[in-house]
């Protein structure tokens, strides 16, 4: 027997993919395409009225080349960017870690008198990652800036998790130039580390140009709770039969826990990805916002031909 979906299901479903905005990067006119970007700053009345002054035309524009990857052709050359400088990014933080991209440290210290001993104490990276490094993180900082400059909403802007992750990753640079370069020896070790970990979160904003990451992102949303996953260590192991048989309980049940989740993981990423395509197909049947020279022309000629009628 087929059952009907439920109404309540598919209601939450499109409120979630409301936020994906798939509307806005498939509408090819310019005039419409500038009427979505107006409200989204909350001019739309004053665009409607044509008292949009030269700041409330420029702050929209420069907002969608670094904020809405499909909104024109510069901002998939801004986007295409940003990707480059984050694969950089991280391919640089993975390889400087490779003992074949590293140069050995020597320290020199007097043994007696006449003899000087030569003794290595540690590797660190090529100057070439520096670099590579400053170069990625001055444009994750600039365009960081003009993002939160032309956003429409600074506090909606805050609450973004992926501006927070930029936000804390490129800080998390300038600490690092500041425990490392400043402080020099007498920084600590574990708070360098993991404040060059934390750049790894960058990864996320990728999930603003591809629009399955977003989908995916919210199936685990959807699916959060059924996400109860257990981790176990090797570092203990049973010797006793009972132990080996509690153990054995423990591994069933952590395969149980890890497989009975996915159907459901599976089932909402189908219903996302579905409504998803269904909306990319469905036309656009929203009013167009008129120029303010057309409604007055067509007022002006509603006045005249009522004038000669009723003379």
């Amino acid at each position: 027997m087929y059952r009907l979906p439920n109404c309540r299901d598919t209601q939450a479903t499109l409120a979630v993919l409301d936020t994906l905005d798939t509307d806005f990067n498939k509408e090819d006119d310019p005039i419409a395409r500038e009427r979505e970007i107006m409200k989204k700053f909350g001019w739309e009345e004053e665009y409607f009225h044509g008292r949009i002054n030269h700041w409330m035309k420029a702050k929209p524009k420069i907002w969608a080349l670094f904020d809405e990857p499909y909104s024109s052709h510069a901002a998939k050359v801004i986007a295409a960017i940003s990707v480059c400088f984050i694969v950089i990014s991280m391919v640089s933080f993975c390889m400087k870690t490779h003992p074949n991209f590293r140069i050995t440290v020597l320290s020199i210290r007097n043994i007696t008198n006449n003899y000087i001993g030569i003794q290595r104490t540690s590797t660190e990276p090529h100057r070439a990652f520096s670099q590579i490094e400053y170069l990625c993180n001055i444009w994750f900082t600039f365009e960081i800036l003009v993002r939160f400059i032309f956003c429409p909403s600074k506090w909606r802007f805050l609450r973004s998790p992926i501006n927070n992750i930029d936000l804390i990753a490129t800080l998390s640079f300038y600490m690092d130039i500041v425990l490392v370069r400043i402080l020099d020896e007498e920084a600590p070790k574990d708070v360098v580390e993991f404040l060059s970990m934390i750049r790894i979160l960058r990864l996320f904003k990728l999930t603003q140009h591809h629009r399955g990451l977003q989908i995916l992102i919210h199936t685990f949303r959807a699916s959060a709770k059924e996400l109860i996953l257990l981790v176990g260590y090797g570092d203990m192991t049973p010797h006793t039969a009972l132990g080996r048989l509690v153990g054995s309980l423990c591994a069933i049940m952590g395969v149980l826990t890890i497989a009975l989740p996915v159907p459901v993981i599976v089932s909402n990423f189908a219903m996302f990805y579905s409504h998803t395509q269904a909306r990319e197909k469905l036309p656009r049947k929203r009013r167009r916002v008129l120029p303010v020279e057309q409604v007055i022309c067509y007022f002006n000629f509603l006045a005249l031909h009522i004038c000669e009628t009723v003379l």
